[in-house]
């Protein structure tokens, strides 16, 4: 009995390692992220855990789900784990393959990650049912192995190289200005929009509000279980402006 649940134990082990992490990326097109003419955005993400840092990177499409070279943005997200809490470093990168190394070649934010990324990563949410970049059994498994990955990390803060980015280029990682900076408070928000605690994943502010609204309105947060009172679904779409923009 013991022999068959050694056994059971190193087989389900396997197949979860093969699924959260055979180096091999998943490529989707984003339930989120629109091009300006409401047209889609594709993404191929993979993830490398280098034992004290996780690598995260990614390759963005806006010219459709085939594009390759020069029309791919390369993007990263290196956390570091050995820091409590955890500290996340973003990086645009110059084109190329998925693959890093210590001297890659970096450039210039195009857009402010902090107005998506206010807790380092955020849950890997792709259209499930796209005709474009289906995604498969396994895959959607590997998916939801990694977004437990990602929840995993708790409260994760920007590394001061990207705080300060706003001294040295525009954009900046984060914008600075006061009324950017106004925190969402919300009480059902805050149980898990806080710095501290179990459920914590950090605060929201105004300059979120794209993010927010998209996760609001497509019923996606509050999360299952939770619920806003009529007076908190007001102060809500008051925080985010009727076109969740700033």
């Amino acid at each position: 009995m013991i022999k068959l649940i050694i056994i059971l134990t190193l087989i389900l082990s396997t197949s979860l390692s093969i699924i959260y992490n055979n180096g091999e990326a998943i490529s989707f097109e984003s339930q989120e992220s629109k091009i300006s003419d409401n047209g889609n955005v594709y993404n191929s993400i993979k993830w490398f855990d280098l034992g004290r840092k996780d690598i995260w990177m990614m390759n963005q499409s806006h010219s459709g789900p085939n594009a390759k070279g020069e029309k791919l943005d390369r993007l990263a997200i290196v956390i570091d784990k050995t820091k409590s809490p955890k500290v996340a470093s973003f990086f645009q990168l110059e084109p190329g393959p998925l693959k890093w190394s210590n001297d890659i070649k970096v450039k210039p934010f195009k857009v402010s990650c902090f107005v998506c990324h206010s807790n380092g990563l955020r849950a890997i949410r792709p259209n499930m049912n796209s005709k474009d970049k289906p995604i498969g059994l396994a895959q959607s498994l590997k998916l939801k192995m990694w977004n437990i990955k990602i929840k995993s990390y708790g409260v994760v803060v920007a590394s001061e190289k990207d705080l300060n980015s706003y001294r040295t280029q525009f954009p900046p990682f984060k914008w600075q200005q006061p009324q950017l900076n106004k925190k969402l408070n919300i009480k059902t928000c805050n149980y898990c929009h806080k710095n501290n605690g179990i459920l914590a994943r950090g605060v929201l502010t105004k300059q979120n509000a794209p993010t927010i609204k998209f996760l609001y309105e497509s019923g996606q947060m509050p999360p299952f279980g939770m619920k806003l009172s009529k007076n908190e679904k007001h102060e809500l779409e008051k925080f985010i402006g009727n076109k969740g923009t700033f």
